[in-house]
């Protein structure tokens, strides 16, 4: 049986979030300010600030944002990896965060000096000033 799982993540950053997935050509929707974009995902219905599709994924995730609280949740399903790939998100939330870091480094006048991936798939960053 299918369901929809709500996952903690931190998709603060909509602009940065669709550079992302406009550079890995994965197909977003943004809603405008204010508004709330919906989706059918399998049976039922949700609705949140933005919607992507992952490449193999059959329904898009919909990310929804609480102002209130200050965090992000994702809305999918993917049944068990019948219908999509979970390791396609992880990327995707690697590639946020990683993103996420040097933007926000640089802009206190840090650059990337290097960057190595783990034997564990984690990446340590180095941000010189």
């Amino acid at each position: 049986m299918s369901h929809i799982a709500k996952v903690q993540v931190e998709f603060r950053d909509l602009d940065l979030l669709k550079k992302i997935c406009d550079r890995k050509n994965i197909p977003i929707e943004i809603a405008p300010p204010g508004k709330t974009i919906k989706r059918c995902i399998y049976n039922s219905e949700v609705s949140g600030v933005a919607a992507l599709r992952l490449p193999s994924w059959r329904y898009d995730i919909v990310v929804s944002f609480s102002q209130e609280h200050g965090t992000s949740q994702l809305y999918m399903d993917n049944y068990k990896g019948y219908w999509g790939n979970i390791d396609e998100l992880h990327k995707l939330q690697q590639d946020y965060s990683h993103e996420l870091v040097v933007d926000r480094y640089s802009q206190q006048g840090y650059r990337l000096d290097s960057e190595k991936v783990m034997e564990d798939g984690t990446i340590k960053l180095t941000m010189v000033n």
